[in-house]
């Protein structure tokens, strides 16, 4: 392993945009690098920046957020990473060989490079589903000093829940998917020990499984923003009741909780691709500390 740590290092010297797989064979994970890494020892701060993806669909429709958002960071002297996981993206293996643990190594593995490259602390960007992962690797480690949450959901059940019903809207009001063939909900085949196709991805029991009975840490030694993002009209307002018990539940979790309203398209929703707008400048407002206090606050 630390002959492809090494390597990565040396990928990552190269210039400020890279892609490069960590690891090889089976353990080969794609890695996306933007920012100087080269100067990253002589800056006084020696931050790097995590970003942790969704999953399936969403993580595809976010792939170009997160880019831009690297490139944002990276326009101002900060160093960023990110991962696809096993069996997600173009890194090895297939979306059935998943867990949240292989995930949550894939993410430490990543941490880790950072750190041998030169930063002393990390900041992690969680993207929907990310966002609890996020939580989950900060609580473990002592390096991880901010993380900003992306539309954070509730719970991993919740996550897992709000996946499969691609599944369940493929069957018809009497739950078949085939005329007069009655067939049990998609969690119900989960929990029967079946596995699912949930829009083109193979979804197993045990995956199922570890999402159900994963819970969030009990406590993150880090503070978290919570950024919402929707189209806000004069009339409405951009946090739903489910996004304010969220905040509420992190609170209960972390030394520090903000969350900001973020006026732009929920691109993880959307069938056709769109432009994230203001999403990527915020992020980076937001970790380099430039978004102004009431700015954070004003949704609180």
């Amino acid at each position: 392993m630390k002959k492809h740590v090494d390597a990565a290092k040396k990928r990552l010297r190269l210039s400020e945009r890279e892609i490069f797989f960590l690891g090889s064979g089976c353990d080969a994970r794609l890695v996306t690098s933007h920012g100087p890494w080269k100067g990253l020892p002589r800056r006084k701060d020696k931050v790097a920046v995590i970003f942790l993806q969704p999953f399936a669909e969403e993580m595809n429709r976010c792939r170009r957020l997160i880019s831009l958002s690297q490139d944002a960071l990276s326009a101002r002297g900060i160093c960023s990473l990110t991962i696809d996981y096993l069996g997600t993206g173009d890194s090895a293996g297939a979306f059935e060989d998943a867990s949240l643990k292989a995930w949550t190594d894939d993410v430490n593995r990543l941490c880790d490079l950072a750190i041998s490259a030169g930063a002393k602390t990390l900041q992690f960007v969680g993207v929907r589903f990310g966002a609890l992962l996020a939580e989950t690797i900060a609580a473990s480690r002592q390096d991880v000093t901010q993380i900003l949450a992306l539309q954070p959901q509730e719970s991993y059940m919740r996550a897992m829940r709000q996946f499969i019903r691609i599944a369940a809207a493929s069957l018809d009001e009497t739950g078949s998917g085939t005329a007069g063939v009655l067939k049990p909900s998609p969690a119900k085949q989960l929990e029967a020990g079946a596995r699912i196709m949930v829009g083109g991805y193979e979804v197993t029991p045990e995956l199922y499984s570890e999402f159900k009975t994963s819970k969030a840490p009990g406590k993150i030694p880090c503070p978290i923003t919570a950024a919402f993002v929707g189209v806000k009209s004069a009339h409405s307002d951009i946090l739903t009741s489910a996004d304010r018990r969220t905040v509420s539940q992190m609170s209960q979790r972390a030394p520090q909780v903000h969350y900001v309203a973020i006026n732009d398209v929920q691109l993880w929703h959307q069938g056709i691709p769109e432009e994230p707008r203001v999403m990527p400048s915020v992020i980076a407002d937001i970790l380099t500390g430039n978004l102004a206090k009431q700015d954070i606050q004003r949704a609180a």
